[in-house]
């Protein structure tokens, strides 16, 4: 017991030092982010060489938000479509993944870098064509989003904080004025 008490304050120490070292390495290792989501999903009817067929249409966007390159981006597709494109135009390669599907796969996507696969198809496109996404270090899931401008992790929970301490501080007058305006009432 007089040991604990002895070096409970070394102990405290090395317990903080090492909860500090892990909120720092959380908050500054460069780690890749990647999310999907579709951006559009249509269908047309179209009319060419005397016949009416119907066209199809899907985006998919992969977005990397977070501050390192994401690599070895893999996209399975339960069969392949009839016409993609990724944009902005990379070195993408297809072929066929273990399991025997189409797979897509892109080599990086740069931090904060959004890319974008369409699809063209004679056949209905939705989102079931896809079955599978990773990056190299990472499960890729799907998000439903508007796209919209990525703001840094550690500026939300900033405006975040400063949102709540200004609420605090306008209940704080609130109250203060309002014991001003009692003793004053109550005074005459």
């Amino acid at each position: 017991m007089d040991w604990i008490l002895k070096h409970a304050s070394e102990v405290a120490v090395a317990i903080l030092v090492f909860l500090a070292t892990r909120g720092f390495d959380f908050f500054l290792t460069r780690k890749a982010k990647v999310v999907a989501f579709f951006t559009h999903g249509a269908q047309f009817r179209t009319f060419s060489g005397g016949n009416w067929q119907t066209v199809s249409t899907m985006a998919l966007a992969l977005q990397n938000t977070g501050r390192a390159i994401a690599e070895n981006i893999r996209i399975i597709h339960r069969r392949q479509p009839l016409n993609y494109q990724v944009h902005p135009p990379s070195n993408h390669t297809e072929g066929q993944s273990q399991s025997g599907e189409w797979e897509l796969r892109i080599p990086a996507i740069l931090a904060k870098q959004t890319v974008f696969v369409s699809y063209l198809d004679g056949l209905q496109l939705d989102q079931s064509l896809i079955t599978y996404m990773a990056s190299k270090d990472q499960v890729i899931h799907q998000v439903r989003i508007q796209f919209m401008r990525v703001w840094p992790k550690w500026l939300q929970y900033s405006l975040v904080v400063l949102c709540l301490f200004g609420a605090l501080t306008v209940l704080h007058f609130l109250y203060t004025w309002g014991l001003l305006v009692v003793h004053y009432v109550a005074s005459h």
